[in-house]
């Protein structure tokens, strides 16, 4: 992430657990929608994504009814929250598709091996690893 997390902890007056909580529940849930042999795509719409959809939906009523909620309700009205959550979404899923797009054609089109596209893939996870690593001592 491009700010730290404790910063994230004390602006949502929550604990840093709480948000790695989130970050890994979220990453889980993108992994598993970008499976390979997934059948997202393919399924009768509304099929695949009901789990998701009611796994949300309890979460939701989960967190309304808790004390100190994980992530709190109030997060989604404020206009500033979601405008850094939309630009991070964003941010995040335009490398990520682009890396989906292009391991594709290199297996696809060029005929590479897994490792061999990975191998290829490798100098631009690492160009954008170290400026992120590198990123949150600008904060300060």
């Amino acid at each position: 992430m491009n700010v730290a997390i404790c910063t994230i902890a004390d602006d949502l007056g929550t604990t840093i657990t709480g948000v790695q909580t989130t970050i890994t529940l979220f990453t889980l849930v993108m992994a598993a929608l970008m499976m390979p042999g997934s059948k997202l795509t393919s399924a009768p719409p509304g099929g695949p994504l009901s789990p998701g959809i009611a796994v949300l939906a309890l979460f939701a009523w989960h967190i309304r009814r808790t004390p100190e909620p994980l992530c709190e309700p109030k997060l989604s009205g404020d206009r500033t929250s979601n405008l850094g959550l939309s630009t991070q979404l964003v941010q995040w899923l335009v490398p990520q598709g682009a890396f989906s797009v292009l391991s594709a054609h290199l297996q696809q089109v060029e005929g590479l091996s897994a490792v061999e596209t990975g191998l290829a893939l490798l100098p631009a996870a690492i160009g954008m690893l170290v400026p992120g690593r590198r990123a949150g001592r600008l904060d300060r």
